[in-house]
């Protein structure tokens, strides 16, 4: 697994709070937030298999 699918897994994390941060933030909680960043990686992990998550963790 090469840099470019673990730098694709971070963008993919970090594009969903930016958009979760540009929610309207009096509605919006810090649990929510986490909820879709989890959300989005656990995502990205079905796509492209077991084996992303074990790179992303070394």
């Amino acid at each position: 697994m090469g840099k470019r699918e673990k730098r694709m897994y971070r963008e993919a994390i970090r594009n969903c709070y930016h958009w979760a941060r540009k929610a309207d933030k009096d509605t919006i909680q810090a649990g929510s937030v986490q909820s879709a960043i989890i959300s989005a990686g656990s995502r990205l992990q079905a796509e492209n298999g077991e084996h992303l998550s074990q790179n992303v963790s070394n």
